[in-house]
């Protein structure tokens, strides 16, 4: 993994929705699609299923921010799941921010409750 290649710019894939308060901050899509996706209020990833992008893209994606989007101080985790991902694999992406760029929020969605309180809240380091 530390081997990969951040020069070919960031990995979106399908729609990207940014929240208003994520206005300056760096989009770092770590899932695609939402692993609930049954809200009937909620279409907007009905055409993505839902997975984790591999971990050699997310760093990929990592690196590139960290050398060409100085100016953003804030990361927001995105697609519609972010919080899915098993904690220890998200501490990891969390960990490879660490030095590259502020750590900020990951979104607000169905799995947050999913997770204990602890493990929302820890940092690393």
């Amino acid at each position: 993994m530390e081997n990969t290649i951040e020069s070919e710019g960031m990995h979106y894939e399908g729609n990207c929705i940014r929240p208003p308060p994520e206005a300056y901050s760096i989009l770092l899509q770590v899932t695609l699609g939402c692993s609930h996706n049954k809200c009937a209020f909620c279409g907007t990833y009905k055409d993505k299923p839902f997975r984790i992008k591999d971990d050699d893209l997310i760093l990929s994606d990592i690196l590139f921010a960290s050398k060409h989007m100085k100016r953003q101080d804030r990361i927001f985790l995105m697609d519609g799941d972010a919080l899915i991902i098993p904690q220890k694999r998200l501490m990891w992406i969390l960990g490879k921010n660490q030095g590259t760029s502020p750590l900020g929020e990951t979104g607000r969605n169905v799995c947050q409750y999913k997770k204990h309180p602890d493990e929302i809240s820890s940092r690393i380091g």
